[in-house]
């Protein structure tokens, strides 16, 4: 499969897909990824709420983190995106976007204060 080729054509490079939701993530057990991920907005929330559930609750045989959150039409601030993953056991958490024009895209916009640095999950 693409992991796979990958794997092949950059050894020392991990290969992950942004599942575009939680409830998804296990769908791509079987593709030999290195890591999964998962992609949160607040219009998920009905179905798969803030806080996440925990990372075990998953079963995943690799580290997960949160992928993709959003910095701007989000009720839920930066310094809780980073409790939560936290809390939740995940790997790590990406934040969208610093360059993207989008509605959901506004990184700069917190006031700066430092972001609490995760400790390393035990699933990394």
């Amino acid at each position: 499969g693409c992991a796979a080729l990958v794997h092949r054509s950059t050894p020392t490079q991990l290969v992950t897909v942004g599942s575009a939701r939680r409830k998804w993530v296990q769908l791509w057990t079987e593709c030999g990824l290195d890591l999964y991920q998962f992609h949160w907005y607040d219009h998920f929330a009905a179905e798969e709420p803030f806080p996440w559930g925990s990372y075990d609750e998953l079963g995943l045989d690799r580290p997960c983190l949160v992928g993709e959150v959003p910095t701007e039409s989000t009720a839920i601030s930066q310094q809780e995106f980073v409790a939560g993953a936290e809390a939740g056991g995940y790997s790590g958490l990406l934040f969208w976007s610093y360059g993207a024009r989008d509605p959901f895209s506004n990184l700069c916009a917190e006031p700066e204060r430092p972001l609490r640095r995760p400790r390393r999950s035990p699933h990394s």
